[in-house]
């Protein structure tokens, strides 16, 4: 008997060995036949990481070898599957993580208690599938759990759960199936007091409101026909049926690149052609789709998943036109649509704009299901339990009730002091016994810390929504809860001011132009400061938010939005709120913080006037000296022009003067800016206006000056290399034609400067 263990040791490390070593090499159909004849090898530790063969087929994506490896398990597949390696992970952990579903199903299908089976990180392969954002992975993990999915493993250590950490990694299509299958988590905090609609509120380029498309793109964003989401109903045998085939592609993989020319071929031919499905997910609905849509909720109302009032009337409201015009919108939609295709403008840039639409879509849908199972704003008792002082059991109150008191802690009489500990851990859902020291310790540091994060004073996603510029937030929270205009961040500023201060033009505007005008207190509200809104419009920050470049365009646009503003709620502001606590009034505030920008600006329009002022010298001596000169000559007898009747000399004659002229109005223009003394005022129309002019007539001389020599070299050139002259002007002129390019960028931020009443804001800094 010794010696046959003697000769087993010897041989498990020689078993682990080759079979990585077939691993390694790809040799997986022998690792299967291993795997299949010996009970050894299923058990054997193959890497540092104490990774089996089970665990090394999951990581590498053998979905295949998988199958038939969970598949010869037999009446041990649930002690083998049981096995993790040096991390804590299952097999069924990786599969997750990878967000393999096919193979989620195998092995989840065998045991599934292993779903809510915690690796190190105390995650489970459910809470992995949302963390990276798998959600097929996911929903066959949701189907396929036998308990409750939230009782473990469903926090982070900072108390994030599945809809935190969808959210923060923008996988907005998961997170509305989450929410739809845990509307519990919906209410749920973080440590920080976050809830998931905290997290969606810090992300604005998911909405249209923070998106900025030009007018070209703004055409193909209405024709496009995006699907919204549609919830996977709670039918396991269904969803997880797709999972039963296999994996791999339906044609030979020597065959991958034609199937994949091919598939890309008709995806082109048909990719302006809105489908059925497309069509009835719109927002523009027909009647007769309307009713069918209802007759399906009715069918399905034994089940509970018909649509609640309040989503029918939402649905209705964002109805463009009538539902008798749908037919028409969609027609003209799907027309114009084809000819962006036939025009050429790119698959490209129209895939990137449907994407973007589709990220749009789905973040508002997300966004309402959030609004509307949060209720953020009603009452909860549970909440105020988190004021009353920690306490483990009842025997630790009496220990630590004179130990508080020394430490001026006040308890209240008749209250029940395990409550809030028994709330924290039912919240957190910790399991387990807290009955040693050490583990009491523990979990009341933790809920003391959370009680700490409880008390401060944290923004409420309406704020933190106006605070990044998400309208359609501002909007549905307004709409839903009118008690929300009342919120106040921690340093006193309402929805109004924070808009101001972050220079969310867009929502501002919305505030201001509702159709339920806002009360006059919200306009007369002051922060901790004593500042009301003028004041934190005339306050600039350390960052630059105006879409433009430069700093005299910044300098523009923050006298555009200063005067916007005020003209905007002047009307709403006595004379006595013109002073803050410091005793500043909003013009005071204004010249301070803006002295550096305008230092800026001055030196950016000192050294640019300066620059083409020398062009503009030089091309006026060039158009005065060949005004002066005429090709061919004069007659001796009359001095008229020898080339008088030639048309290219009239030419000539007409762009040297508008050489000539244009290039003293831009020398005139660009001086005075120089001479300018760059006050405040300056910047918001002033200077702009000269820099436009003297840029205008600086483009126009160097166009004519390049005509003008090219007009009068034509003589030279008429007779030998006639048909050859026009072809080396274009090439002449090149030079001059690559830098006037270069400079149209500035040209028409300077016209959208001037045009534009109200800035445009930009979300750079926001970019995750």
């Amino acid at each position: 008997m010794e010696i046959c263990n003697a000769t087993t040791e010897r041989e498990a490390p020689c078993l682990s060995h080759d079979l990585f070593e077939k691993a390694m090499r790809g040799q997986w159909t022998e690792v299967v036949e291993i795997y299949k004849e010996d009970e050894e090898s299923r058990v054997a530790v193959l890497t540092a990481s104490r990774d089996t063969a089970l665990h090394l087929a999951v990581s590498g994506g053998r979905a295949k070898e998988v199958k038939q490896m969970v598949e010869s398990l037999g009446e041990k597949v649930s002690e083998i599957l049981w096995l993790k390696n040096a991390k804590g992970n299952t097999a069924l952990h990786t599969a997750a993580e990878l967000g393999d579903a096919y193979m989620c199903k195998r092995i989840a299908s065998k045991v599934p208690d292993l779903i809510t089976n915690c690796n190190e990180q105390n995650a489970t392969p459910l809470f992995l599938a949302a963390l990276f954002g798998h959600q097929e992975a996911f929903l066959c993990l949701h189907f396929l759990c036998k308990g409750n999915p939230l009782d473990a493993g469903s926090r982070k250590p900072n108390g994030d759960t599945f809809l935190h950490v969808a959210l923060q990694g923008e996988f907005f299509s998961l997170a509305f199936q989450i929410v739809r299958k845990y509307p519990e988590l919906a209410k749920d905090r973080n440590e920080d007091g976050f809830t998931p609609l905290h997290i969606l509120a810090t992300k604005p380029n998911a909405f249209k409101s923070s998106c900025r498309l030009g007018l070209f793109d703004r055409i193909i964003y209405w024709c496009i026909t995006v699907k919204e989401v549609k919830e996977i109903k709670n039918d396991p045998e269904a969803y997880l049926k797709r999972f039963d085939g296999s994996k791999e592609p339906w044609y030979p993989e020597n065959y991958g690149t034609c199937a994949h020319f091919f598939h890309m071929l008709f995806g082109v031919v048909f990719y302006g052609l809105p489908s059925l499905q497309n069509i009835r997910s719109t927002k523009v609905i027909s009647g007769f789709q309307a009713d069918e849509e209802k007759g399906r909720n009715n069918n399905h109302e034994d089940k509970g998943e018909s649509k609640d009032e309040e989503e029918e009337k939402y649905n209705l409201k964002q109805r463009y036109v009538p539902p008798n015009y749908a037919s028409i919108i969609l027609s003209l939609e799907f027309f114009l649509n084809l000819l962006l295709i036939v025009l050429g403008h790119g698959f490209h840039r129209i895939k990137k704009i449907i994407i973007k639409k589709e990220r749009h879509t789905v973040a508002l849908q997300v966004m309402n299901e959030l609004v509307k199972t949060a209720c953020p704003y009603k009452f909860s008792e549970r909440e105020t339990d988190i004021h009353f002082d920690p306490r483990i059991t009842g025997e630790a109150q009496g220990e630590e009730a004179e130990t508080d008191k020394r430490k001026g802690c006040s308890i209240k009489e008749g209250t029940v002091t395990v409550a809030p500990m028994e709330s924290f851990l039912k919240e957190y859902r910790i399991i387990g016994s807290v009955d040693s020291k050490s583990s009491k310790y523990s979990v009341k540091m933790a809920f003391e810390k959370n009680v700490i994060h409880k008390q401060k004073e944290t923004e409420t996603p309406f704020l933190i929504a106006a605070k990044m510029g998400i309208t359609e937030m501002v909007e549905s929270i307004l709409e839903k809860f009118p008690v929300s205009i009342q919120d106040l961040d921690a340093d006193g500023q309402n929805v109004l001011l924070l808009a101001v201060e972050n220079r969310q033009t867009h929502t501002f505007q919305f505030l201001i132009n509702r159709e339920t005008p806002l009360h006059e207190s919200i306009f007369r509200k002051w922060d901790h400061q004593g500042n009301n809104a003028l004041h934190l419009a005339a306050k600039y920050g350390e960052y630059r938010p105006w879409l433009i470049p430069g700093s005299a365009l910044q300098m523009q646009w923050e006298l555009k939005w200063y005067k916007f503003v005020k003209r905007s709620i002047s009307k709403h502001l006595p004379i006595h709120y013109k002073y803050n606590k410091k005793n500043q009034t909003p013009k005071q505030i204004f010249t301070e913080t803006h002295k550096l920008l305008v230092k800026d600006g001055s030196a950016w329009l000192t050294k640019t006037s300066e620059s083409c002022s020398l062009v503009a010298a030089l091309i006026a001596t060039v158009a005065f000296a060949t005004s002066a000169t005429i090709p061919g000559g004069v007659k001796e007898t009359s001095g008229t022009p020898v080339l008088a009747d030639e048309p290219a000399f009239s030419v000539f004659c007409i762009a040297s003067l508008i050489a000539l002229c244009f290039s003293v109005t831009a020398l005139v223009f660009f001086l005075a800016i120089l001479t300018s003394r760059f006050e405040e005022k300056d910047f918001a129309c002033k200077l702009p206006w000269r820099l436009i002019i003297g840029l205008t007539a600086l483009f126009t001389s160097i166009t004519a000056i390049l005509v003008s020599f090219c007009a009068g070299h034509f003589f030279e050139l008429k007779d030998r290399l006639k048909f050859a002259a026009l072809p080396i002007y274009i090439v002449t002129c090149l030079p001059v034609s690559f830098f006037a390019l270069a400079q149209l960028p500035l040209y028409f931020d300077l016209l959208r400067a001037i045009i534009k009443d109200i800035p445009q804001r930009s979300y750079k800094e926001f970019t995750q």
